[in-house]
């Protein structure tokens, strides 16, 4: 069971991450700050299941 956690996490993780990468990309392209905050939420939520993942792992 721990370990099929730890798989969810890593995949929401990279997928999360990928996706805060594509909207600070897309920020500062088009220079949208609702893109900015949608990056950082990203970024927020990544920062999030690295916690998750170290309460596993503890």
């Amino acid at each position: 069971m721990k370990e099929k956690s730890k798989i969810a996490i890593y995949v929401a993780l990279g997928a999360n991450i990928g996706i805060a990468v594509v909207k600070f990309i897309a920020a500062a392209f088009t220079r949208s700050s609702s893109m900015l905050s949608e990056g950082i939420h990203n970024a927020v939520d990544s920062t999030n299941q690295l916690l998750l993942l170290l309460g596993i792992n503890k």
